[in-house]
């Protein structure tokens, strides 16, 4: 058998549809979905791109995967992948070595501006944050719930009459300052 008829064979061959539990996110189910109908002739292409917020040519590739190999063909390639952008594990061993060690009262901002000056380890300060919490040199702070009490409005008018001042240069140089006092009931809001 020659080459290109091998070639020929296995581009002919359709692949074996997947048979396994397939997890899907919503949009997912949502595009196989719109598949589905695209495949029945219910919508036009561009309406189906349009539902799916993607390009004609985006469209056409996905659905050409989904006819080769059904729902799996809607399934984002890249899960269950790492990411091509993660931290070196040897840099960050090094990284993690040198906090213990050298850098060990650094915090994260600092500590990536020095391991980039000094050792040539390029990494952002929420990557080294991380990695540091992960390895146990670093806490992660919670943000502060700021506690407000409201209190309960007066009962009646004239109970209680809330004064602010406002000093200021009111006329504008033509007079000296002066301050401009403002009566507020607490009840109504009403200025007295």
């Amino acid at each position: 058998m020659r080459q290109t008829e091998v070639v020929k064979q296995t581009v002919t061959q359709k692949p074996e549809p997947y048979m396994g539990k397939l997890i899907m996110s919503r949009r997912e189910r949502e595009q196989a979905h719109i598949f589905r109908k695209l495949q029945k002739g219910e919508l036009s292409r561009v309406m189906a791109a349009k539902a799916l917020n993607i390009t004609v040519r985006w469209l056409t590739k996905k659905f050409s995967r989904f006819m080769r190999e059904g729902d799996a063909g809607s399934i984002h390639r890249g899960r269950g992948k790492q990411s091509e952008k993660r931290w070196c594990l040897a840099e960050e061993k090094k990284a993690i070595e040198l906090l213990r060690g050298e850098f060990s009262d650094f915090g994260p901002t600092f500590a990536a501006e020095k391991l980039s000056e000094l050792h040539g380890i390029a990494v952002s300060k929420e990557t080294l944050r991380q990695a540091m919490i992960r390895n146990g040199l670093w806490k992660a702070k919670r943000a502060r719930v700021r506690h407000r009490k409201r209190r309960q409005r007066s009962a009646c008018l004239g109970m209680m009459v809330q004064l602010d001042g406002s000093p200021h240069d009111w006329f504008e140089g033509r007079r000296p300052w002066c301050t401009l006092l403002v009566f507020i009931d607490d009840a109504t809001s009403r200025l007295l």
